[in-house]
């Protein structure tokens, strides 16, 4: 991300949340071993950190 080109700003709910989500995530042992190992390796908390920075710890997606 060395090469971002605009403005980056960080969600401060980062590390907690996904110590959360990663522990919610794998209590469904949905994926094997080695699937499980390279869907954690994509940082998916990383991406939605960066994609919604102002967010609350507590929000969710209702319809």
């Amino acid at each position: 991300m060395s090469q971002w080109p605009w403005p980056r700003a960080m969600n401060p709910y980062y590390t907690q949340v996904k110590s959360e989500s990663t522990a919610w995530f794998h209590s469904f042992k949905a994926l094997k071993p080695q699937s499980q190992y390279a869907f954690d390796k994509c940082n998916l908390a990383l991406l939605a950190s960066l994609a919604y920075p102002w967010l609350s710890k507590g929000f969710t997606l209702t319809s």
